[in-house]
């Protein structure tokens, strides 16, 4: 096991520098700990394993690092010792070494959309819907008119689950502006009708879709452009996720408090 006696030792293998000082652990998960080394030449992240790595695997998965690191994808760079290994044998305790990065505190923004993964349900009252309504398909005309576009990706699905993904859209998180459009849809006969959290199912699988796409496309980008465009899609996630709480509030504001289904 590391100890901070350990740390000119560390530092020696990986040729990081001297007046090593190893801090920690500073993190700790099920398969081993952290620790933080600091040296002449900078910060580093030691890694210890509770259970010991397999040297082709550390190989492996350290070479991909490498790739995928090369490729712009913004994480800690894999450090070798001097003889290009990965790992190494410090006191008895298996040791690898990467580059310190610091980061803050996680949002809540995954926990909060996983959470809301609990509310998919299948749609009820299926017929054929648009399936795509974001305002880019949306669009006024010269003459003021509304237009509505792109109905490649039209099929069956929920009306009441696709009323969800409109108020959520276009209501911009307002209340008024939701219960004004909710009201304005019923009144032209519109047939969906929001009954409790199982609604929001088409909006969440719409815009968990859009996330999921932006990174596929973004790994796959070869162009700064191609990948601001995608990191763009993944902003639309990032910056307005659907949570539990977007749920309720879209419920509240129609006059609709049924929760329906709880995680």
């Amino acid at each position: 096991m590391l100890t901070e006696r350990l740390a000119a030792e560390v530092a020696t293998v990986f040729g990081l520098g001297g007046d090593a000082v190893l801090v920690g652990p500073v993190a700790a998960g099920r398969v081993g700990q952290i620790w933080r080394l600091d040296t002449t030449r900078g910060r580093y992240a030691a890694k210890e394993s509770s259970y010991g790595w397999e040297p082709a695997d550390a190989d492996r998965d350290a070479a991909f690092q490498e790739k995928v690191r090369a490729q712009g994808v913004p994480m800690p760079a894999v450090v070798r010792s001097a003889s290009g290994a990965v790992l190494a044998d410090v006191d008895g305790s298996q040791v690898r070494v990467c580059e310190w990065v610091d980061v803050l505190e996680p949002t809540n923004v995954v926990p909060d959309a996983v959470a809301a993964e609990a509310l998919l349900a299948p749609p009820d009252a299926v017929r054929w819907c648009h399936l795509d309504l974001w305002a880019d398909n949306v669009l006024r005309t010269p003459g003021g008119a509304l237009t509505v576009l792109d109905w490649e990706n039209s099929g069956p699905g929920s009306p009441s689950q696709e009323l969800m993904a409109v108020l959520f859209e276009y209501g911009c998180g307002d209340p008024h502006r939701m219960r004004e459009l909710h009201a304005a849809y019923v009144a032209a006969g519109g047939p969906g009708r929001l009954t409790g959290r199982a609604d929001a199912t088409m909006l969440l699988a719409q815009t968990a879709h859009i996330a999921m796409t932006g990174c596929k496309r973004w790994l796959a980008s070869t162009t700064d452009a191609q990948r601001d465009d995608n990191a763009a899609w993944v902003g639309e996630f990032l910056d307005e996720p659907v949570t539990i709480d977007t749920v309720d509030a879209i419920l509240d504001a129609v006059g609709q408090p049924n929760r329906g289904l709880t995680p």
